[in-house]
């Protein structure tokens, strides 16, 4: 009985010298509760976006005199994220474009953008359609005849990885794997360009050009084609965005290159 007296009394002590939590009091009140939007003021953004919505549509019904400013203004709606609310007057211009497409390629020598921009614009709408049907003309545009080659070759990959990641459910993954190569190409060409002038870059320039010629963008772009669900479209967006340990990574696959290629 003694022991449970005394265990009950240095609970007690303990309580009550135990500190108060002395909290702030809340910031949530009633006044938040009672918060209302002013009606007129509603009332009025929403005339006013009404009436921007006619000027756009207007915008886009004129660029249909030339189909390749109807498709920039299309892409360029999509861009914005406000094509939704233009979906009937885009579905009708893009039929009409689509059906009259083969008498639009036979008439226009149209460049590389203008072809891209009409193959994704279409494609991204529902389309089908095939890659040879915008890059025939473009492979005659090349200067030599060992560009057409790689470019046919290029053309079949990509294809066929657009295929497989489709029927995965993730035709998304060609694309980042595409800009990545672009920006490989780009590089090259640069240091094309450099030594045609005879131009000698500065280390900065030398830098910020080869971390794109070094390759290990498309690498890791690639590498993500085999790790299926794991690598979605969020995790796509966060390596294009070329965060710092990408940046790290592909300082060292550079200057490793270069050590090597020196020795």
């Amino acid at each position: 009985m003694e022991i449970g007296a005394d265990l009950a009394a240095n609970t007690d002590q303990q309580n009550n010298s135990r500190r108060s939590g002395n909290f702030p009091p809340t910031l949530w009140g009633c006044s938040f509760a009672s918060f209302s939007f002013p009606q007129t003021e509603f009332e009025s953004y929403s005339r006013q976006v009404e009436e921007l919505k006619e000027n756009v549509k207007d915008m886009l019904m004129t660029s249909k005199a030339d189909p390749v400013q109807n498709i920039e203004f299309i892409y360029l709606l999509c861009r914005l994220g406000v094509s939704y609310h233009f979906d009937s007057e885009i579905e009708n211009n893009l039929t009409e474009i689509f059906d009259d497409l083969p008498n639009l390629l036979e008439k226009h020598d149209y460049d590389l953008y203008t072809l891209s921009l009409l193959f994704r614009v279409l494609r991204q709408h529902g389309f089908k359609m095939p890659s040879g049907e915008c890059s025939k003309n473009a492979i005659d545009q090349l200067p030599a005849d060992y560009m057409k080659a790689l470019y046919i070759a290029l053309l079949n990959l990509f294809n066929e990885t657009e295929n497989d990641m489709g029927r995965q459910g993730r035709s998304y993954a060609s694309y980042y794997v595409k800009e990545a190569f672009k920006e490989l190409v780009r590089g090259y060409h640069a240091e094309a360009e450099w030594a045609d002038k005879c131009h000698v870059p500065t280390f900065d320039e030398y830098v910020l050009n080869g971390l794109a010629t070094s390759a290990s963008g498309v690498i890791m772009g690639a590498s993500f084609l085999g790790l299926e669900e794991v690598a979605g479209v969020e995790e796509y967006e966060w390596l294009k965005s070329n965060p710092k340990i990408i940046k790290a990574a592909n300082m060292i696959c550079r200057l490793m290159n270069d050590i090597v290629g020196h020795e």
